[in-house]
């Protein structure tokens, strides 16, 4: 164990006998909360385990993940093994090198896993990027691979997520990465390799999704609770602020169609919708009929309440 308590260190990497290990310290996840400041680093001897025999589809070992599970008497720690043909081999134990500490829990089929960095950890859970969207691994183990599908986080963007994977399948940069201190879940999707790429966000808080444009990148890290990506021309570059480089973020909101109660035809003679914002804050509005994704942009008049602010003139 390595002490860190009095260093200001975020991440810690070690390298003993041809191996690095990477770990991240993490001194409190919520209000008045503290974890441990040590790291622990296990540099023991490397055990070989063989997945040939029991690989039945074939393919390679696309990832590894520790998987913590409630198995009705207590908490469990596993391993599991991804394939590239979406075989996952489940294992408990503490030593593979022994036998009485390592056994076989057993082997599961789940859509195929979709590049290299297809793993991101939920708690005690693992999410799998996969060709069915990203899927909680305690969910999917259960279930028929047909039905996986259905309980994917991205169940909600399913078309766009279906879509976007059929263009790219094999591209380079495919990656989900969290963002705890911005609650957001970041898919990035590659569109052209190592040249466009974009990334489909979800609302930890929500749920919702949105979709950025014109971050192309093909990798994401959190260095402490900062978010950074690498971008296609090798320079790295910190998400966050209100502009992109100095660079306005343009955004494009669209709500659900809704028919007001009635599939009779509408006359629409003014739009009023209410935004909050700073002042001098005029978003163009836009309506659509009939399900098209056509629409015509309209600049919104400004409207500045007269009076002074509540509490500070008379009435």
């Amino acid at each position: 164990a390595l002490d860190l308590a009095a260093r200001d260190v975020h991440d810690l990497a070690v390298t003993a006998g041809g191996r690095t290990w990477r770990r991240d310290v993490r001194s409190g996840y919520s209000y008045l909360a503290a974890n441990d400041p040590r790291v622990h680093v296990g540099v023991g001897a490397a055990t070989a385990i063989d997945l040939g025999g029991l690989s039945r589809l074939g393919g390679k070992l696309m990832a590894m993940a520790s998987w913590t599970r409630d198995s009705g008497n207590g908490i469990e720690d596993l391993a599991a093994f991804i394939t590239s043909r979406g075989e996952v081999h489940v294992y408990s134990g503490t030593d593979p090198a022994s036998a009485d500490t390592w056994q076989r829990v057993g082997t599961f089929k789940i859509p195929e896993p979709v590049g290299r960095r297809c793993l991101i950890k939920v708690g005690g859970d693992v999410g799998i990027l996969t060709t069915q969207g990203l899927v909680p691994l305690s969910g999917v183990l259960s279930r028929a691979e047909s039905a996986q599908g259905k309980i994917a986080i991205t169940d909600r963007i399913r078309n766009a997520f279906t879509s976007a994977y059929a263009q790219a399948p094999t591209a380079n940069g495919w990656q989900c990465t969290e963002y705890p201190v911005g609650k957001l879940l970041v898919l990035n999707v590659p569109v052209t390799e190592n040249t466009e790429s974009v990334q489909f966000v979800m609302n930890a808080n929500t749920g919702a999704w949105c979709r950025f444009t014109g971050i192309n990148t093909n990798v994401w890290s959190l260095k402490g609770t900062e978010l950074f990506f690498g971008g296609v021309d090798g320079t790295v570059y910190k998400y966050g602020g209100a502009a992109d480089n100095d660079a306005s973020i343009d955004g494009l909101s669209i709500s659900a169609f809704n028919d007001f109660g009635t599939p009779m035809t509408k006359n629409f003679k003014r739009i009023r919708p209410q935004f909050f914002g700073p002042p001098g804050y005029r978003p163009a509005i836009a309506l659509r009929l009939d399900y098209s994704d056509e629409y015509v942009i309209y600049n919104a008049a400004s409207f500045v309440a007269p009076g002074t602010a509540w509490d500070e003139g008379t009435w």
